[in-house]
């Protein structure tokens, strides 16, 4: 039944042959139309379901206090930052950043008002009035030094400072974000003029920047180098230029269905989409070579000049290879029932790869089958050495069956204890190579003026505790004061630091005999001041506490942020409770949500794969045989990442699926090759024999043609694109 259907179906699209090609002409146009609405998208939305309640928290924390991603920009002149010419400057950067839409707030040296005592009473003054004024007021440097917060604006030797700019909460902010980078540079670069040293950029939105561009633009440069190796490789092994033409169009076409359709539904293009390209030319290049293999080992097929008894001998090398692309695109597809996008993303359009990969080689090879046929000079891989070789190791795998078995259990025991040694974190600024811009800015950036990165906290007081109580006002205190000694922070800020600035001054005040107004004045400076602002939400009575990091992975900052809060809950106790929030909370939770999401999506995909691998061959017994072979190459992976120190990240999660992918190709077409032969009445050593000859071969060209192709995307600089290929 499943064979008359195919053969229908085969007989029509042979008929209308050239109608269909212009069907997929014009499919092809409208979906390279629609790949312009592609856009890279690698921030944390991507990764969290829309009801995770993190991503509600978050979303929560950007509407009460702003957003707290943070773009850290540093100048680095011969003059001192205390220079009046310098200052100035400084001012005039500070405006022009603050004038780029999408900016909430930008913080410089510019933005601080200096208080001081003098004959008159608390004078509160800019610093650049007191830079460019004539009668020398108090000395810059010295208050600096004292005044808590403003250590991150300038380097110890005063030839760095550093402008802090807050990126608004725009719902578009992923589109919006290299607009206004490419703007602050400019801005940054015009206000240093001819005596520039350096002007560095950091923060995590620098890095999502960089390493969306670097993916595309080193990942496409990859890929498309390893197609041209691919290419003559299939040549060679074709001796064919049609089946190579017919090879790389089917996998090319397919890719591009698949970004079509990612542009048309909206999908963005991230870490874990990327590596669809080479998964697709894999599996899609694999069963071109399979056809053209027993395509070229029948003789029926090349002496028959009859339309019908063609396509009919086609049926039986197509059928496999249409199993094989249901079994793999089932497993794929049962990654559509994952909570996160991403991964429902990276299965429907993988599946959608591999099925469409299939239907333009099959519609190629029908299109030009009896030419081809005409034309091929066979393939080399009918070289008696390679065909020896494949049947010898087919063989004497048959008659050593105990040998093999017990290779396979110390496989799985070393593969095991490699793997128990795989760390699973996540390190975003280490996919970009170590000497790209903005890896080197952030080491520069952290050495000159220390952590920058904004881990935030939010206080809660119980009991009907006013967030002002200043009894909770000093506990927060002693916890900025107790966090401040753990190695990876530099400093805090909370609301507490402008209470204890201002008791400060009253006393100062009282003590020289100056009047209260005076400390009035410089409370309505400080709240004019960008840095302050959002620190309290009065309505749901709960305090903002910042603690600046360095850059750090995953795994790190969950560390630190545990860190601060083992040293709170006993100091706040019963006045308050505090709990993480903000960006970076999200961003340690990615590595634990895609893990989660992953194991269990990939579980079920496991699942489904031999499901239907029992379905079409109908025997468990080859599912048991199934099982070994494409779950130790699997095992191998992991091991390999453990032993290289190579992390399970966000970026080589899908390895596994795409491996998983590979080997049942594989697995399907020598197993359902070896069911024919043996219903043929051959014995298990001729059937054997027959598939190494006929699958065996096709199977290690195939290998030979992919791993040749794969070692090129593993030189790439992004890792990445580098892990896919390795």
């Amino acid at each position: 039944m499943k064979q008359t259907m195919l053969i229908g179906a085969l007989h029509f699209l042979y008929l209308k042959r050239y109608l269909v090609i212009i069907i997929i002409f014009l499919f092809i146009g409208f979906m390279v139309f629609q790949m312009g609405s592609l856009s890279v998208d690698n921030s944390f939305d991507v990764w969290f379901v829309e009801d995770d309640p993190a991503l509600s928290s978050y979303r929560t924390f950007r509407e009460t206090f702003g957003s707290d991603e943070v773009v850290v920009t540093t100048i680095t002149d011969s003059v001192s930052v205390f220079s009046c010419k310098r200052l100035k400057k400084v001012s005039a950067l500070t405006d022009s950043i603050a004038s780029i839409n999408g900016v909430s707030k930008v913080m410089s040296l510019n933005n601080f008002n200096i208080p001081y005592f003098d004959s008159t009473g608390l004078v509160v003054v800019n610093p650049t009035r007191i830079a460019c004024d004539d009668n020398r007021g108090p000395d810059l440097p010295d208050i600096f030094q004292k005044m808590k917060n403003t250590h991150q604006f300038v380097s110890p030797d005063q030839r760095t400072t550093a402008v802090f700019t807050w990126l608004d909460t725009l719902e578009d902010i992923d589109t919006q974000r290299k607009p206004i980078l490419e703007k602050i540079n400019r801005f940054a670069e015009q206000s240093v003029g001819g005596k520039i040293k350096s002007v560095n950029h950091g923060g995590f939105g620098v890095v999502f920047n960089a390493l969306n561009e670097a993916t595309i633009n080193d990942g496409l440069k990859f890929i498309l180098l390893s197609y041209i190796i691919i290419i003559i490789l299939l040549l060679i092994v074709t001796r064919s230029i049609l089946w190579t033409i017919i090879a790389i169009l089917s996998v090319t076409l397919a890719n591009i269905t698949v970004f079509g359709l990612m542009g048309l539904f909206n999908r963005p293009v991230t870490m874990v989409t990327m590596a669809l390209p080479p998964l697709i030319m894999v599996l899609g290049i694999a069963n071109v070579i399979h056809i053209s293999v027993h395509t070229n080992r029948r003789d029926d097929l090349k002496e028959s000049d009859d339309t019908d008894n063609l396509i009919i001998s086609l049926t039986l090398i197509v059928l496999p290879c249409l199993f094989n692309a249901l079994t793999t695109a089932g497993g794929f597809l049962s990654l559509g029932v994952a909570r996160m996008a991403v991964t429902r993303d990276y299965g429907i359009f993988a599946a959608i790869g591999v099925l469409s990969a299939l239907v333009f080689s099959i519609i190629g090879t029908i299109s030009f089958l009896k030419y081809m046929l005409k034309r091929t000079g066979g393939i080399f891989v009918s070289h008696s050495i390679l065909q020896k070789a494949v049947t010898s190791i087919m063989l004497w795998a048959t008659f050593h069956r105990k040998i093999i078995c017990t290779g396979f259990a110390i496989i799985i025991i070393l593969s095991l204890y490699a793997a128990s040694h795989l760390v699973i974190d996540t390190y975003s600024i280490n996919f970009l190579p170590q000497n790209h811009r903005v890896v080197e800015d952030s080491r520069l950036i952290e050495k000159k003026i220390g952590n920058y990165l904004p881990l935030e906290f939010i206080i809660t007081p119980q009991n009907t505790i006013p967030w002002n109580s200043p009894q909770l006002l000093k506990l927060i205190g002693q916890v900025q004061k107790k966090s401040e000694k753990i190695d990876q922070i530099d400093a805090t800020l909370s609301i507490a630091d402008i209470r204890s600035q201002i008791s400060k001054l009253s006393t100062i005040a009282r003590f020289m005999g100056f009047s209260s107004r005076y400390i009035d004045v410089y409370k309505d400076s400080l709240e004019e001041q960008g840095i302050f602002r959002n620190l309290v939400d009065k309505g749901s009575n709960s305090i903002r506490l910042t603690v600046w990091v360095s850059m750090a992975s995953a795994k790190q900052l969950t560390a630190i942020a545990d860190s601060v809060l083992q040293i709170a809950q006993p100091i706040l106790g019963s006045t308050a409770k505090i709990n993480t929030s903000g960006y970076l909370p999200l961003y340690s939770r990615i590595v634990t949500n895609v893990m989660n999401d992953q194991t269990i999506s990939f579980s079920i995909a496991l699942l489904v794969i031999f499901i239907l691998i029992g379905l079409i061959l109908r025997s468990i017994r080859m599912v048991l045989v199934a099982l070994p072979s494409n779950l130790i190459p699997v095992l191998l992976i992991f091991a390999f990442m453990g032993i290289m120190g190579i992390n399970l990240d966000i970026a080589t999660v899908t390895v596994a699926a795409a491996v998983l992918g590979i080997i049942v190709d594989d697995t399907v077409h020598i197993l359902y090759n070896l069911r024919q032969q043996l219903s043929r009445g051959l014995s298990y050593e001729a059937a054997i024999s027959n598939v190494a000859k006929q699958t065996g071969v096709a199977v290690v060209s195939t290998s030979i043609i992919l791993i040749s192709g794969f070692t090129v995307i593993a030189f790439s600089s992004i890792k990445s694109v580098a892990y896919t290929g390795l």
